[in-house]
């Protein structure tokens, strides 16, 4: 039989950056934070150096921009 996981609505508003995941826990599928995802993995250390090297190859330098970067006194 055909279980309801999310209701569209839940989906439409969630908006980019967000996965399906599922909850053992709590036995159903729950909308997830992809920053959440992320970060409980790299708390847990289940990010793969694949992955890890990857994203390093892909993020340029010249694109992240700094502003008003306070670095205190010495």
């Amino acid at each position: 039989m055909a279980t309801r996981t999310v209701s569209l609505q839940n989906v439409l508003s969630a908006g980019n950056r967000t996965v399906l995941q599922y909850d053992a826990a709590e036995d159903r599928f729950k909308l997830v934070s992809v920053d959440d995802v992320l970060s409980t993995a790299a708390d847990d250390g289940d990010i793969s150096d694949v992955f890890v090297q990857q994203v390093e190859e892909q993020i340029s330098v010249e694109n992240i921009q700094v502003v008003n970067l306070d670095a205190g006194s010495f």
